[in-house]
């Protein structure tokens, strides 16, 4: 969502609505294979130059859960 300047709650509509295939990892996990992230940009004509980035998902950092209890 941070990548192309939407917010999270738009996503999860679209991946509710199907425009966006992701697979649920659990109650709170969904991911979104790096193709289709791609299609959905492509279709929806949204770029990273509109959020000011200039990076491919695919190069972006994966985060890993830092949970400290």
């Amino acid at each position: 969502a941070q990548y192309w300047g939407v917010s999270s709650k738009h996503l999860y509509k679209q991946i509710n609505a199907g425009t966006l295939p992701a697979i649920r990892l659990g109650p709170r996990l969904v991911r979104i294979r790096t193709s289709e992230a791609l299609k959905f940009e492509h279709i929806a004509k949204m770029t990273a130059a509109q959020s000011g980035e200039n990076e491919q998902p695919a190069e972006r950092p994966v985060r890993r859960n830092s949970r400290t209890s």
